[in-house]
């Protein structure tokens, strides 16, 4: 049977977003696998120049604000 290691999961902060997190999250802990969470900067801020470290961090604490219910989960968090 195939392992389950990573569970990827893009975020966009929508309510959907949000479920699929959660549904991973139960996933994971089922298989004692790692979520991965993504959020990929939207095209408008690369068009217009590099996006602000103000605003790089705004989302990167926003990434930290999406928890598993199990704190035991290991969750990581990438900004592209």
């Amino acid at each position: 049977m195939l392992q389950i290691r990573r569970i990827l999961v893009p975020i966009d902060w929508a309510e959907l977003s949000n479920r699929a997190f959660q549904v991973a999250a139960s996933l994971a802990r089922e298989h004692d696998a790692e979520v991965v969470v993504l959020h990929v900067v939207p095209l408008p801020a690369q068009m217009y120049g590099p996006p602000s470290e103000s605003y790089l961090d705004h989302l990167l604490e926003e990434l930290c604000h999406i928890k598993p219910s199990d704190p035991k989960t290991p969750v990581q968090r990438l900004l592209v």
